[in-house]
Order: C-alpha cells, then sequence, then structure tokens
C-alpha cells in the first residue's frame, strides 16, 4: 500500500476549477469562487435598474456570499451549526448482563479521550456548517487498515484523523445501481478535489454522509437557506435601499417649477444643484418651491418595513424572529419563551445529526476495538437552555425551601440524593461526632441546632418506641411506654 494521505490537510484552494489554469494565489482563487455572480442576493453590488429574482436557480457561489455577507444566512448556518455541539454529550452504557463493563474507565470517559483526539467537536461542527450550506457534506473516517481508499475497509486497526468536505470539493462519482441491493441510487465512491489539479477517490465505507434534510433526492439534501432565499434577498435589498436613503437625503426632493419653464431651462436649473448628496441646505428662487416626500418632518424607520421578512425568515427556518435580530439585555419580553422555543429546535437539530454523525462514528470506534467496551449506548446531549441569573437564583431559593420541608419526613440522606449529592458521611470523611442535624423547630418539635442521637433518643415516647422497632420479633420485645 502507497503512502497515507492526510485527508485533514487543508488543500490550497476550494476547487481546481474556481481558479485559472496558471499559477494562481490562495486568496486569489478563493475570491475568484463569491465575485462574478449575478445572483439577487449581491443584487446592491450591480445596477440599480435590477431588482431581487424569485425563483432564481441558486448557486453554491450564491450560498457562500451569502453566508459570509448576510448576517440572516450566518447565523442560520454557522452560529446554529456551533450551537448544536456547543454543550456537547456524554456516551452512557446500557449494557445487558453480559456486556458488564470491566473496572476502569466508564464509556463516556473512553469515548470522550477518543473524540478528543480525533478534534470531533471541531470536524462535526464544520460538517454541520457545510450541510447546512449547501444541503450535504461527508466526514471521511481516516481508518489504518489494509487497503486503500478505493476500496472497502478491511481489518482497520484504528481511526487517526478525520477530514470534512462540502460539496464545493467533494462530488459523488458513482452510484449504487443494483436495484435489489439496500443501497440503491447511493453513493458508493466520492471524489475529493484537493486543489492544484490533486484528487483522489474514497469507498463509502470511509464516509460518514450527512444530509439531514432529503426531499426529493436520495443522498443530496436541501440547504437550509433555500426556504427562506426570496425573503432574505428582499430583506438585503431594503436594508441597502433604507442606507441610500439615509445617506441621500431623508426623503425624495420633489421640485415645483414655473409652468412656463422650457426644458432647457429645468436642465439648467438641475445642473445648477450639482449633486444633491454633498450639499448642506440648498437655497431657491422664490419662484421654485421644493417638498420632501415620504418624511414628514421625521426619517422613516426601516423597521416597520423590514420587521415582517424577518417575521417571514422566522417561519421558513423555525428560529424565533428575536433570536434572528438578536437581543438587547432586559430588552424583549417574553425573551425566555423565544429561548425554550429555540433550543427547542437545536435539540431536534441534535437528534439528526447524532443518526448521522455522532453515532455511526462511535459505532465504527467500538466496531474495531478502539473505543471498549463495545456495548449498547446511550448518547445524551447537554441542555444548552440556561435561566437568566434572576431566574436561577429564584430556583435555588425554591430548591432550599423543599429541602428543608423534606427533612420533616425524610433522612438527610435521602434529601441529599434527590439532588445527587453524597451521603453526609462520605462528605464529612464519616466523622460525625455523634451529631446529626435538624431541620427547623416548628411548634411543639425539638429545639433549634444540633442535638446528640443520645439527647433525641431520651425524648419520650420515641426513645420507647425505637426499643420495640428494634426488639420486635425476639422473645424480650417490650410495648412501647406512653408518658408516666
Amino acid at each position: 500500500m502507497g503512502k497515507r494521505i492526510n485527508l485533514a490537510k487543508v488543500p490550497s484552494i476550494k476547487r481546481a476549477s474556481d481558479a485559472s489554469q496558471a499559477k494562481v494565489g490562495t486568496k486569489a482563487s478563493a475570491d475568484s469562487m463569491i465575485t462574478g455572480y449575478g445572483s439577487a442576493i449581491d443584487i446592491p453590488r450591480t445596477s440599480l435598474a435590477k431588482g431581487g429574482k424569485f425563483g432564481e436557480q441558486i448557486t453554491p457561489a450564491a450560498l457562500t456570499f451569502a453566508v459570509r455577507r448576510e448576517p440572516v444566512a450566518k447565523k442560520l448556518v454557522m452560529d446554529v451549526a456551533e450551537d448544536i455541539f456547543d454543550k456537547w454529550f456524554t456516551v452512557q452504557a446500557i449494557a445487558k448482563a453480559e456486556q458488564a463493563p470491566e473496572a476502569g474507565k466508564t464509556v463516556d470517559e473512553s469515548a470522550q479521550t477518543v473524540l478528543e483526539k480525533l478534534n470531533a467537536k471541531f470536524i462535526l461542527i464544520r460538517a454541520a456548517q457545510y450541510e447546512r450550506r449547501y444541503g450535504w457534506s461527508i466526514i471521511i473516517l481516516g481508518f489504518k487498515d489494509t487497503a486503500g481508499l478505493e476500496t472497502p475497509v478491511q481489518n482497520a486497526s484504528e481511526i487517526d484523523h478525520l477530514a470534512t468536505y462540502s460539496p464545493r470539493a467533494a462530488t459523488v462519482e458513482t452510484e449504487d445501481e443494483r436495484s435489489e441491493s439496500p443501497r440503491f441510487g447511493l453513493p458508493v465512491m466520492y471524489n475529493i478535489n484537493r486543489g492544484k489539479g490533486k484528487s483522489f477517490k474514497v469507498h463509502y465505507s470511509r464516509v460518514l454522509h450527512v444530509a439531514t434534510r432529503l426531499d426529493e433526492h436520495p443522498w443530496a439534501g436541501i440547504p437550509v437557506l433555500e426556504t427562506v432565499w426570496d425573503d432574505m434577498t428582499v430583506y438585503r435589498n431594503m436594508r441597502w435601499a433604507a442606507g441610500q436613503v439615509y445617506w441621500r437625503t431623508a426623503g425624495l426632493m420633489v421640485f415645483t417649477l414655473p409652468k412656463e419653464y422650457t426644458k432647457q431651462q429645468i436642465d439648467d436649473f438641475f445642473a445648477s444643484l450639482g449633486d444633491p448628496n454633498v450639499r448642506t441646505f440648498i437655497g431657491l428662487p422664490s419662484d421654485k418651491q421644493l417638498q420632501m416626500l415620504g418624511v414628514q418632518g421625521r426619517v422613516p424607520s426601516p423597521e416597520d418595513y423590514t420587521s415582517p421578512i424577518l417575521r417571514s425568515i422566522s417561519m421558513g427556518s423555525g428560529i424565533p424572529k428575536t433570536k434572528l435580530e438578536g437581543t438587547e439585555a432586559g430588552a424583549v419580553t417574553g425573551s425566555e419563551v423565544n429561548q425554550r422555543e429555540y433550543y427547542k429546535y437545536v435539540s431536534d437539530q441534535q437528534k439528526l445529526y447524532e443518526s448521522q454523525t455522532v453515532g455511526p462514528l462511535i459505532d465504527k470506534l467500538m466496531e474495531i476495538g478502539q473505543l471498549t467496551p463495545n456495548v449498547d449506548y446511550a448518547i445524551t446531549w447537554a441542555s444548552s437552555f440556561e435561566l437568566d441569573t434572576t431566574a436561577q437564583n429564584a430556583a435555588k431559593v425554591a430548591d432550599a425551601q423543599a429541602a428543608a420541608s423534606e427533612l420533616k419526613y425524610m433522612l438527610i440522606d435521602e434529601v441529599r440524593a434527590k439532588r445527587n449529592l453524597k451521603t453526609l458521611s462520605e462528605v464529612t470523611g464519616g466523622k460525625l461526632d455523634g451529631q446529626i442535624l435538624l431541620p427547623p423547630a416548628t411548634p411543639g418539635g425539638p429545639p433549634v441546632g444540633k442535638m446528640s442521637a443520645d439527647e433525641i433518643l431520651e425524648e419520650s415516647p420515641p426513645r420507647s418506641l425505637f426499643d420495640f422497632i428494634r426488639n420486635f420479633g425476639h422473645g424480650d420485645a417490650r410495648r412501647p411506654r406512653g408518658p408516666a
């Protein structure tokens, strides 16, 4: 077998076809991918005679431009992908009796050690970002085995690195054309373009194919931006137009000229004005008038126009409008509800990516023996939702009040166990000095503070009652005595 390719090495350019045949620098070739395309999302950079196109074909270059230059697109693609994997997850064994793990590291500890070594968090985030942007992406597993990249995995001993590629660098070269095959219509061989004329092929057994929004195509999903593309185009154009209004004037200037003016006189008058954008004032003769339309004494607010568009984008993306806008601390009513709604969306996305990335990766690691023991497991995602400081403090107070109430009828260790705390003896190293804690006194109850066990048992009838319970079933058992 020849020298192994380091799949994780970053290519010098994204695609050889995006650069000219002559030698082109990395930056120049990368820039060529996002310029020269007449997509509606970048209409403001072209002639003002053009407007946003609806129902246009969305190209990969347009998607790239949108994510790099459009805040809403960046939020939906890049930021959401980071939130999905930000708090990470644990791998908990649900082993059967015959699969009981041996003493040593837990499954989660072993899994996290291997995943960290593989830089899995970064790779999974990038794969999700590519998938959300273009509709699908792949993660190549760098197996150490006895076969080449173009053949199925054989006798693998380890996965020593991971690499992720977008459809701009990875293409499906062949699909399974056997109608009786369970993989009918799915990729068999991928071709990876490394740039500068370099490429290699990879068999599907070495690839995790990520596509969480499939529609009619068997393996190419829908970009997350496609549903909101037209609205996002309008939103960008409206913000650009609002900027032009604020830059030019506070409204449209309408001049009233004498009706006997000839065309030449009108042209001469407007030529005398020069560029209104550079003027701080305009002086007019008494026979001419100036009116500013759309102002009415104030500059119109662009939010009146952009807010409905953002609401439409929110509906199409499933993300609350306030999350798309960004919130100022303490300024948004019901922000906690919006936070819960957003992280419910994130939780749903986590399950989709789990089935196509995290789960298959852990399965492969267990299958080749790199992650032990090989047991049934469950993936538990850490909650991304966090209460604000006020709500957290209120929850702590409520829990403390509940614990004080529970101490009236539960043992201290039982109350601590409900809160996943160690037993009191573990905390104190087993040295309790005969002291136990009591809840605050209630009317007619024991005195406040610490009492020794002997002092408590001296109380009547508890002392006699405990004696009776302790000796019940023995010959010398005595019934509890009442007060003398």
